[in-house]
């Protein structure tokens, strides 16, 4: 199993991260011979209890994303009653090398994320 330490500080648990466009994406851009968003290095707070990632609704502006579906999820505000949010195809891998987990999707397409950190 994978092993990351990573110090604690007044914010919590951070980590350099950088986001872009899904390989899939980035195909389509390329046939398309349209150009490929840069991707983005963030600093990103890691919650272990989290069952998937939240970005910044203007990281996803500079990668000119639109939302993929839709998806219901309950947070430690919403209580029992779950909450939707948009769903986009990015990738994330960390600023240093550590692990990206590919998901595929019921469609065949990638989605990658970080899991189990």
């Amino acid at each position: 199993m994978p092993h990351l330490s990573i110090p604690i500080t007044p914010a919590g648990p951070l980590l350099d991260i950088v986001i872009s466009v899904s390989q899939p994406r980035a195909d389509a851009l390329r046939n398309a011979s349209l150009p490929i968003p840069p991707p983005v290095k963030i600093r990103g707070l890691v919650d272990t209890g989290a069952s998937c990632s939240c970005i910044d609704p203007t990281i996803l502006a500079q990668l000119n994303l639109t939302p993929t579906g839709i998806g219901s999820f309950n947070t430690a505000s919403s209580g029992s009653q779950s909450t939707s949010a948009s769903l986009y195809d990015i990738n994330l891998t960390g600023a240093s090398p550590i692990c990206a987990v590919a998901w595929y999707n019921k469609r065949g397409g990638v989605r990658s994320f970080y899991a189990g950190i």
